[in-house]
């Protein structure tokens, strides 16, 4: 029971505090005129993205949390799992596009501008989101399967190995977390 009350009142935390400062940083972004360019497009994408799974995301985790099962409901758990998967990518790439913004503007300052179009970022944020959608709807698709991870009170993709997915684990280990990863790095 303290154990529960426990978890129950972290998540609580961390989505109240998730919800408020994603809030925050997309207003700062919208009132300072400073902000207005690609990098703050790219910050903007990140907290929408992290705002959603303080939103979507874990209040399902909060529930299974307290009433001690998971999401019972195999479509629910299916809705669940693509939700989960799909901000967690969004979330990755968006990093991974951010540092390479970064990166432009250090080694390239004087070209950033020509670069780094408002036409190349919404590509790039397309891109992301395009990404995300297509690789978080693969197991609805019958490429992988999403199952309830209890100790994690969420749904998401079953990544076994080996596993008769294997080819969906290699997919997204690579697309979702090695190269972005590697591009961070």
């Amino acid at each position: 029971m303290t154990a529960t009350v426990l978890q129950a009142t972290s998540i609580s935390l961390f989505i109240i505090s998730s919800i408020m400062g994603s809030m925050a940083i997309c207003y700062i972004i919208y009132k300072d005129k400073a902000l207005h360019n690609v990098t703050g497009a790219l910050v903007a994408n990140l907290m929408m993205s992290d705002f959603c799974v303080a939103v979507l995301n874990m209040p399902a985790a909060l529930i299974s949390c307290i009433i001690g099962r998971g999401i019972e409901n195999n479509t629910l758990c299916q809705l669940a799992g693509v939700s989960n998967s799909l901000f967690r990518y969004a979330s990755i790439l968006t990093l991974a596009a951010i540092s390479v913004d970064r990166y432009i503007a250090v080694v390239r300052p004087l070209k950033y501008f020509l670069i780094m179009t408002c036409r190349r970022c919404f590509i790039i944020i397309s891109a992301i989101w395009l990404q995300a959608i297509t690789c978080s709807l693969l197991p609805l698709m019958g490429w992988g399967r999403y199952i309830y991870k209890p100790e994690e009170f969420i749904c998401r993709p079953s990544f076994l190995w080996p596993s008769e997915d294997r080819g969906f684990t290699l997919v997204i280990l690579i697309t979702c977390f090695l190269i972005p990863f590697a591009i961070i790095i």
